[in-house]
This record gives structure tokens, sequence and C-alpha cells, in this order.
């Protein structure tokens, strides 16, 4: 995420303070720093002063800066001979107890105190690709050890973490589909706001742009929303309801007394849970239940 720098001028003109030197560097108006100036990120910055300082006979280091919550707030792009270098003292007369005496050698330095300086300041917080703190090789450390510890079970976890969390006040709607073996596998989730016809297609559609092809057959609950919805955007598509939904509200349906006779849920259970009746038979077994057991009036 780019990161805006606005720029504060301090002196186009450079000084020399230990010979009392001015000059202003004569470069095109197009290069020089005005204040005010909004760049996308540091290193562009950065670059942009160092072109200055090449066009106009100097050049430029990093300087100080300024941090506030882990993100830079100011920045500065000096002169390289800005300051002074310390001058080590070395007291000929001091004397050490056992130990030899340390030489030190003053080096000449290019530091001469150079006043000329850019002054930038970010004006959001959200940092750029240069603040993330990480590398490329700890990004990919950080993802082998996560792939190390969830093993295959990754939409798994998630799946279970959203299902058993309601602070979330969102719908979460996973896609599960059903392997060769028979086993369940989670295809995909998704979280929308509101069980509404248009969310509910929002999300088909989504669906349907990442598989590439409609399923042969979807099982839901009794979601008229979802329902409709299917129906627009999973044209191709054979939708059923869920058994497991239906089954579940038999007990509210018939009573406690008929849903614990073992004999009714024998029968029903032999035309319900079985994929080899045929549609006139289900129906001519059905009426007979209904009748045997007086449930013609029920509603």
């Amino acid at each position: 995420m780019a990161e805006d720098m606005d720029t504060e001028i301090e002196d186009n003109i450079t000084e020399d303070i230990t010979v009392g030197i001015k000059f202003k560097p004569v470069v095109s108006s197009s290069l020089k720093p005005v204040e005010g100036m909004i760049f996308s990120s540091l290193d562009a910055s950065y670059q942009f002063y160092v072109e200055y300082a090449n066009k106009g006979g100097f050049s430029v280091r990093k300087g100080s800066q300024t941090e506030k919550n882990g993100f830079i707030q100011y920045k500065y792009f000096t002169c390289s001979k800005e300051g002074s270098k310390p001058q080590k003292k070395f007291d000929s007369l001091e004397e050490f107890q056992g130990k030899k005496q340390k030489k030190y050698r003053n080096m000449p330095s290019i530091r001469t105190g150079c006043l000329a300086q850019i002054a930038l300041c970010t004006t959001d917080e959200y940092g750029g690709f240069d603040d993330v703190g990480v590398t490329v090789a700890d990004c990919k450390n950080f993802k082998r050890n996560i792939n190390c510890y969830i093993g295959e079970f990754d939409a798994e976890m998630i799946v279970q973490r959203l299902l058993n969390k309601k602070e979330y006040k969102m719908v979460f709607v996973p896609f599960t589909g059903i392997d060769n073996h028979f086993r369940n596998v989670n295809l995909g989730a998704g979280l929308i706001a509101k069980e509404t016809i248009e969310s509910y297609m929002w999300l088909l559609t989504c669906f349907l742009k990442a598989f590439g092809r409609q399923p042969k057959v979807v099982v839901t609950d009794q979601d008229p929303a979802m329902k409709q919805a299917i129906e627009s955007v999973f044209t191709e598509s054979r939708h059923i309801l869920c058994m497991w939904h239906i089954m579940k509200k038999v007990a509210d349906k018939v009573g406690p007394t008929l849903c614990n006779n073992e004999d009714f849920k024998h029968r029903i259970c032999n035309i319900v849970w079985t994929d080899s009746i045929e549609p006139d038979e289900f129906e001519m077994t059905w009426h007979e239940i209904v009748n045997e057991f007086g449930l013609i009036d029920n509603s």
C-alpha cells in the first residue's frame, strides 16, 4: 500500500558553515523540490531528491526519522556533508594501570556542516511495503509453518470456527460436496450480510465463476430466498431439499406420540432414506402411510 509523503523544504541553498560558503544549485524548475509536493512512497521521494542533488552538484544521504505507532511520521534527507565528525580526544598524560595505551588516529572527514536538507511527513498512517518489516523469506517460512500445523484440515478449521461463532453478525454459507468415496468435501464458503435473494444470487454467481460450471444437484434446506436464487443462477442444476432437515421436523408435524411409534418410523424411513424407489411407488406408499396413521388432515 502506497504512503503519501508531503514535503517541507528547509532551504534550497546549501551552506558550508565551516568556511561560510553559500551557493544555490542551478537546476531546472521541474527538478526543484517545492513545499507541498506529494510522493507515492518514501523511495520515490528519495530518488527525486537524489536526482535534484546530482544536477545541483552535491550528494545526499538518508538522515534521521521520527516514528509513531511503528510508522514513519517524519523523514529527513540531507547533504552528505551535513554535520561534523566528532574528534576523539587523547590525553597523553593519563596513566593506565597495567593496560596498553589505546591510540586514536583522527581521520579526515568530508563533513562540513552543510545545512541543505529536505523534510518529509506522512499524510496517513497506512505505510508502504517497505514498512511491513518482514522479508519474502519470512513470509514463505510463515506459510510453511502454517501448512505444517493445519495439514489437510484448512477448510474444515475455517468452517468450524465460523459455525461456532455468532459475534460476526453475518450469515456463513458453506459449500459442501461429495467425492468419489462418498465423503464430505468443503468446496468453499461465503459470508453475506443478509439472507436475501440478492445476497444468495451474488454468492452463487461467485461460486459459478470460481468453478466454471454448474453443479448437477444442489441440496439445501427450505429457505425460500435460496430457492429463488438457485433457480435464477443454477438454471441447469436439479434442486432438491435436504432430507435431514425434513425429517428433523417430523416430530413437530405429527407429534411426539406418533414420532415414537416404531412401525411409523420404520415405514416412513423405508421410503425416505432410499434412492431405489420410483416416484409412483413413493406416492402410493406415502398415501398409504398418511391414511393408515390418520394424517390426512394433518397440516
